[in-house]
Formats: C-alpha cells, sequence, structure tokens
C-alpha cells in the first residue's frame, strides 16, 4: 500500500510539472515573458581580474600625490596642483561610469551589472555604489565590507550585495 502512495505522488509530480511546462509554453508564444537565453546570464568575472582592476585604479587615483611628492619634495605639499590634478584623475574615472566600469575595469575587461537584469548601471547608480556602498560600508567598515568578496561564489563585496550589482566580464 506504501507503494502505491508513492507512485500516486510521483505521478502527481509528474503532472504538476507538466503543466507548468504547458502554460510556460503557452505564454512564451504569445510573448508575454521573454525566458533568458544561457548567453544572456552573467558570469561573474574571477576574483584575480577584480583585485587587479583595484589596484590598477589604486595606481592612478593616487598618482596626484606621488606627483607632488616628486615636484616638491617631501613635506612641501601644494594643495592646488594637487587638488587640480586629483580632481581632474577623478572625472577621468567618472567618465568611465558610463559603461559600468573604472580605468581599472577597462583594462582589465571588466564591469558592473545589474544582478537582475544584467544591464549595465547607469551615472546614478554608479555614484551610489561608489560613495555610499564603497565609501561608507567599506571603508567605515574598516575593510570588512570588502571581505564578503572572499565569502560568497559570486564575488560580490557589502557594497555589491546592497546595490544588487554585479562584476561581470566583458
Amino acid at each position: 500500500m506504501d507503494n502505491v502512495k508513492l507512485y500516486d505522488l510521483d505521478a502527481y509530480k509528474r503532472k504538476k510539472q507538466d503543466m507548468i511546462r504547458k502554460k510556460l509554453n503557452e505564454e512564451k508564444q504569445n510573448n508575454k515573458i521573454k525566458i533568458k537565453e544561457k548567453e544572456d546570464i552573467a558570469v561573474p568575472c574571477p576574483l584575480r581580474k577584480r583585485l587587479y582592476a583595484f589596484f590598477i585604479d589604486l595606481i592612478f587615483i593616487s598618482s596626484p600625490f606621488a606627483l607632488d611628492k616628486i615636484l616638491f619634495g617631501e613635506g612641501n605639499f601644494n594643495f592646488f596642483i594637487t587638488f587640480f590634478s586629483a580632481t581632474a584623475v577623478y572625472l577621468i574615472e567618472i567618465y568611465f561610469w558610463e559603461s559600468g566600469q573604472t580605468l581599472g575595469k577597462f583594462y582589465m575587461d571588466i564591469k558592473v551589472v545589474n544582478s537582475k537584469d544584467n544591464e549595465v548601471f547607469d551615472f546614478s547608480m554608479m555614484f551610489v555604489r561608489t560613495f555610499i556602498g564603497k565609501m561608507m560600508l567599506g571603508f567605515l567598515s574598516f575593510g570588512l565590507g570588502y571581505l564578503f568578496v572572499f565569502l560568497n561564489r559570486k564575488n560580490k563585496s557589502i557594497h555589491d550585495i546592497v546595490c544588487n550589482s554585479m562584476v561581470v566580464d566583458v
């Protein structure tokens, strides 16, 4: 008698799955829903590429301060030259945001996309991700927010989790 109950349960599951498949096929034919093809699914970039991009950005962003030390020596700080060169560097970084990249991400062929639809973040979302996510959650937590990269399969840090973003290969 137990075998009959198990058989009935398996038959019920198969019938339910067939009904769901039939309904999805009907909706797909009527263009009510679009099912993503396998090529459209974004794959997270390797952690190594993400770290290389971070170090490229770090070198690029710190270059005005290194330039100041080279030109004016240790202890002599020219505020205006450093300020304007740092501003130029940040404007170059912001220019790359339109494509969901920083200069380091551009060089490493990776970009930031929305986890839901794999679309590139617009300027406002990149601003929120960078200044709210990275600055507030990453730096103010003494770097603990960045440790999330090592704790999950998709290599997401805390600002990626909060902003629902993902770094993928281009």
